[in-house]
């Protein structure tokens, strides 16, 4: 859960410029970062109904890894341009 708000933290930083860019990068990151939490919104539900499928919190896991990668990337390249 404390991952989880930590993400959460990071996308309020990330999110304002990147909704703002009009660059073809931009716009790759929101589509991924879309598809992300679709992933995870999915995975969260089928987690709550199976609380100890092993697999299943490890993929969430995994997929939170992953859009904290993304958020951090975006991040960094909008520090740098």
């Amino acid at each position: 859960a404390a991952y989880a708000r930590s993400i959460d933290k990071l996308a309020a930083v990330a999110d304002p410029g990147l909704e703002r860019s009009q660059s073809p990068l931009a716009a790759t990151y929101r589509e991924k970062l879309i598809l992300l939490d679709s992933a995870i919104a999915e995975l969260k539900n089928n987690t709550a109904r199976n609380r100890y499928n092993a697999y299943l919190r490890t993929e969430l896991a995994s997929l939170y890894s992953e859009k904290r990668k993304t958020l951090q990337e975006w991040t960094d390249y909008a520090k740098r341009n």
